[in-house]
């Protein structure tokens, strides 16, 4: 119930969701014009400032870590974490497969495991009840697809906290108190605060960074665009989780370091 809750309220918090709501507002409360304009003006800039490619770069720059390759070469595991998935893919016969998301965190394990060849841990449950954990579906696209072995599979956890909790479990049994933790570079703040609460040391390994093309730079920054308008809810859901962690786990959630 409570992922569920989350979810609603995101959808109502964030763009594109919050400034409808005051646009809704506006329009229910506009026989008194004052406070009906004041919601109109806010709804329309807030949703046009979440459209930009520069507030998409500045949220991001409070995020994401400095890209590096600073992995340990034994005596620790590739923990990659699940990023949703591709629901009732009709061309699959309706099976749920990896998504983009996902996908685009499969291909740096890979490329971590190859450059290591440290064993592979995926975690990720079925958070709002589907039929297959995202765990499985992460191991059987890397093992199928990509041809890279998976060691353990964590199929129950429901959130970011659960993911460290529960893998941490499988890797004190292996005796293993470091992760080279693959997840986006912008949810790699609160990852790491949460596998480093479970005792482990963290050597990130983030994976799609939010970088602006040619197209975004200069005045362009500033002309609006639906892909910046996702991105921009994505990276805001980031620091509301920062706060909610941070209140719901007492967790410190302090710039993502290397352990």
């Amino acid at each position: 119930m409570e992922i569920l809750l989350v979810r609603v309220a995101k959808s109502l918090i964030l763009p594109p969701g919050g400034p409808l709501v005051l646009l809704l507002l506006a329009l229910l409360l506009w026989r008194w014009r004052r406070p009906a304009r004041i919601l109109l003006a806010t709804g329309i800039v807030t949703l046009y400032l979440a459209a930009i490619p520069a507030t998409t770069g500045w949220l991001a720059g409070g995020l994401e870590p400095p890209a590096g390759t600073a992995w340990p070469a034994e005596n620790a595991a590739i923990v990659v974490l699940s990023g949703g998935r591709y629901a009732d893919a009709p061309e699959y016969g309706g099976e749920d497969r990896a998504g983009v998301v996902e996908l685009r965190r499969l291909l740096h394990a890979r490329h971590v495991h190859r450059a290591t060849g440290l064993p592979v841990l995926v975690s990720g449950g079925k958070p709002l009840g589907e039929d297959a954990a995202g765990a499985r579906l992460m191991e059987r696209t890397l093992e199928r697809v990509l041809d890279t072995p998976v060691r353990w599979t964590e199929p129950e956890s429901r959130n970011t906290w659960e993911n460290a909790v529960f893998s941490a479990h499988r890797l004190e049994a292996a005796g293993l108190e470091r992760v080279v933790l693959v997840t986006h570079a912008a949810h790699m703040r609160r990852a790491a605060a949460c596998f480093r609460a479970q005792g482990l040391a963290v050597h990130p390994a983030p994976t799609g960074y939010h970088t602006a093309d040619a197209g975004d730079r200069g005045l362009l920054a500033w002309v609006p665009d639906a892909g910046n308008l996702l991105a921009t809810r994505d990276l805001l859901h980031e620091y509301l989780g920062l706060a909610w962690y941070r209140v719901r786990y007492s967790l410190d959630t302090g710039p993502s370091r290397q352990s």
